[in-house]
C-alpha cells in the first residue's frame, strides 16, 4: 500500500508538473497528489496501530484476532470508519500544507518555462516593414476591454512625431495585452514611446507585441536592438535616423516575383 501510494504521488507530481509547464489546470492534479497523500498516511498509520497492540510470544510476533461486530446477531452494528475531518489519522490541514509545499514550487515553473524567449524577436529592418506607422507618441489614457477576447486593453495615443505613415492622425486607438502567449504589450498613462503599429480593423496593435514598442526617457529610447538584434539604449535622433534608412530600403527594394526588365527592342536597319 504503501509503495502504491508512494507511486502515484510521484506520478501526480511528475504530472502536474508537466501540466503547469504547458499551462493547464491545476485542480485536478491537486486532487490527484491529495489523494495519493492520503492513502500514505492512511496505510502508514493502519499499520502503527496494529503493531501497537501486537504482543510478544517467544521468538514471534502474535497480532491479537479481529474483534466481533456487536450487534443482534443478525445485522452487525458498523463502527464509524473516523471523524470526516480525517483521514487516515492526520487532518485534512495537514494534507493540505504537504500539498501546497509541493504545489507552489510547481507553480512557479511556468514563470521560467513561458519566458519572453517564446516570442521571435524581429530585428529592426524586419520592424519596419511589417509597420504602417511608425511614431513617436505619449500616452494619453488607457482602458480595459475586452476585444474580441484577444485584447484586455484600449490605449489611446498622441502622436508626438510620425517618422513613417499617415502624418494627418491626431490620436491613435492601439489594442494591447494581447492573449497571445508570452505577449505582453502594455501601455502606461503619461509614458512616453517609440511604437511600430499594424492595423486591426480599424484600430492599432503594436507589430511583435512588447518587442515594438520602446520607451523613451528623455531623448534615450530604451531597449533599441543594435546590428546583433540585442538591447541597448539609443539617443532618439539616432533611433529616427536608423529608422528613415530602414523605410527609404524597403521602398525602394524591388518585390522578390517581379520579372526582370525586357531588354529594348532593336530598331530594324534603315
Amino acid at each position: 500500500m504503501i509503495a502504491l501510494a508512494g507511486s502515484l504521488a510521484g506520478n501526480s507530481v511528475r504530472l502536474l508538473g508537466c501540466r503547469l509547464v504547458s499551462g493547464q489546470s491545476f485542480a485536478c492534479f491537486a486532487v490527484l497528489c491529495d489523494f495519493a497523500l492520503s492513502i500514505g498516511s492512511y496505510s502508514f498509520n493502519t499499520q502503527r496501530k496494529v503493531a501497537k497492540h501486537a504482543k510478544v510470544t517467544g521468538n514471534e510476533l502474535v497480532f491479537p484476532a479481529p474483534r466481533k461486530p456487536e450487534g443482534n446477531g443478525t445485522f452487525p452494528r458498523q463502527r464509524a470508519c473516523g471523524s470526516i475531518y480525517k483521514f487516515g489519522g492526520i487532518g485534512l490541514g495537514y494534507n493540505r500544507k504537504v500539498l501546497l509545499a509541493i504545489a507552489l514550487p510547481l507553480l512557479a515553473l511556468p514563470g521560467f518555462a513561458q519566458s519572453n524567449s517564446c516570442l521571435r524577436v524581429m530585428p529592426v529592418d524586419e520592424l519596419t516593414r511589417q509597420s504602417i506607422l511608425i511614431a513617436r507618441v505619449k500616452v494619453r489614457r488607457v482602458n480595459r476591454a475586452n476585444y474580441k477576447g484577444e485584447y484586455n486593453q484600449l490605449a489611446v495615443l498622441t502622436p508626438v512625431d510620425v517618422i513613417d505613415g499617415d502624418f494627418t492622425l491626431k490620436e491613435l486607438n492601439v489594442l494591447a495585452r494581447s492573449s497571445v502567449r508570452c505577449a505582453e504589450d502594455n501601455y502606461t498613462k503619461d509614458e512616453e514611446m517609440l511604437v511600430f503599429l499594424e492595423p486591426e480593423d480599424s484600430l492599432f496593435h503594436t507589430v511583435d507585441y512588447q518587442y515594438g514598442q520602446f520607451s523613451i526617457v528623455g531623448e534615450i529610447v530604451k531597449g533599441w536592438r543594435d546590428k546583433a538584434n540585442k538591447p541597448i539604449d539609443k539617443p532618439y535622433a539616432e533611433v529616427r535616423a536608423q529608422i528613415q534608412a530602414c523605410v527609404a530600403a524597403a521602398h525602394s527594394a524591388k518585390p522578390e516575383n517581379e520579372p526582370p526588365p525586357k531588354p529594348p527592342a532593336a530598331k530594324p536597319p534603315q
